[in-house]
């Protein structure tokens, strides 16, 4: 029988704050609760792919997503975004167009459309047989290694202290 380990650290993204100034509060950023469910499909990873499908909570009009930049425990602004391949975003069965900033390359620009309430973002992981963490093989036969930070857009305008993320997490099929 083949057993994964799991490594699924999840709070270097979304839930880690550490003395939030109040000045933080009135820092512009929207308080509005965002709730996102993230399902992560770990079903091909001893291929070093992984395949993502979040649900975000949003409101119509213009908003901005990002990938985390920031990792904890790294020394820079390192995260994998190079990674993330065929990525897709529609608000219902309604694809929309979207626009890479020109100074932030982590974030994107969508305008999400009248009566949506959430938007569906899709897109593969890619890993590869690198050495450095962020490029690291993503599993072996026997262990597979889940840094959540790698498998999720967010709210860029959203206040971190509003965001619920509900995980799952599919893992491979024994061979």
């Amino acid at each position: 029988m083949r057993r994964f380990f799991l490594n699924a650290a999840f709070c270097s993204v979304l839930g880690c704050t550490f003395g939030v100034s109040p000045a933080f509060a009135a820092s512009g950023f929207d308080q509005t609760p965002v709730s996102m469910t993230l399902v992560v499909d770990a079903a091909d990873a001893t291929r070093n792919l992984i395949h993502v499908h979040e649900t975000i909570s949003a409101k119509p009009g213009p908003m901005t997503i990002a990938y985390p930049k920031w990792i904890a425990g790294e020394h820079g602004a390192h995260g994998p975004v190079q990674n993330v391949a065929s990525l897709s975003i529609s608000a219902g069965d309604q694809r929309l167009a979207w626009t890479r900033d020109l100074t932030e390359l982590n974030s994107l620009h969508l305008t999400v459309p009248a009566g949506a309430d959430s938007i569906d973002v899709r897109f593969d992981y890619l890993g590869s047989p690198g050495g450095t963490y962020s490029e690291a093989r993503l599993a072996t036969s026997t262990i597979l290694t889940i840094n959540w930070n790698q498998y999720l857009f967010y709210p860029a305008d959203a206040d971190i202290r509003a965001v619920t993320v509900k995980p799952s997490l599919i893992l491979p099929r024994p061979e």
